[in-house]
């Protein structure tokens, strides 16, 4: 089983990226989200990988982060989701705006993305509900990408510290939205003063 590939990009589309790892060209299906965060050609970068076996095709696909990957295999479990329509509902909509979605049983949101119907979006929004209570932490939407791993990197030390979830979310936004620069160290200290 591949869980990571790090090598050089020699072909970089929307729908896919191919990695050469020394001199072997790996070809990896990916949502925007992963296309977005990737190097031009020539640059090199580690993606996260799951592989799709069936008897006629191996498929891998690639992921710039665990957040990514996580949603990815909770979405194929469910029944009628393959991994190409999983990559595609990924692709329509941010992984902050798809949790509330389903948080929110947010049907018309789940439906507005392409290949996703009303029954669909229904039965995402009813059988994911109970995956989201142990989701990865997410980033809130208004905060800037850059300051998005440093959420989670300190909701999840702030946790560890033993503050509720609820309460470490809450600080760590407040704090990012005052101060995007900061690393994790320094908003984890300023979130623990603040609670």
């Amino acid at each position: 089983m591949y869980d990571r590939l790090t090598g050089t990009i020699v072909v970089r589309d929307p729908a896919q990226i191919v990695l050469d790892v020394n001199g072997v060209g790996f070809l990896l299906m990916v949502p925007l989200s992963t296309f977005d965060r990737v190097p031009p050609i020539g640059g090199t970068c580690t993606l996260l990988c799951w592989l799709h076996v069936r008897e006629d095709q191996l498929a891998l696909f690639g992921f710039a982060t665990d957040e990514e990957r996580h949603w990815f295999l909770k979405l194929i479990q469910l029944p009628g989701i393959g991994p190409k329509l999983a990559i595609g509902i990924l692709s329509g909509i941010r992984i902050g705006d798809f949790r509330e979605a389903i948080i929110h049983a947010d049907v018309k949101r789940l439906k507005s993305i392409s290949g996703v119907g009303e029954k669909l979006a229904q039965r995402i929004a009813l059988e994911m509900r109970p995956m989201v209570a142990g989701s990865l932490p997410i980033a809130p939407t208004s905060l800037e990408p850059s300051a998005a791993g440093v959420y989670q990197d300190a909701v999840q030390a702030l946790e560890t510290l033993g503050l509720a979830r609820a309460t470490a979310e809450k600080n760590v936004a407040k704090v990012l939205k005052e101060n995007p620069e900061l690393g994790v160290g320094d908003v984890v200290q300023k979130a623990l003063s603040n609670g």
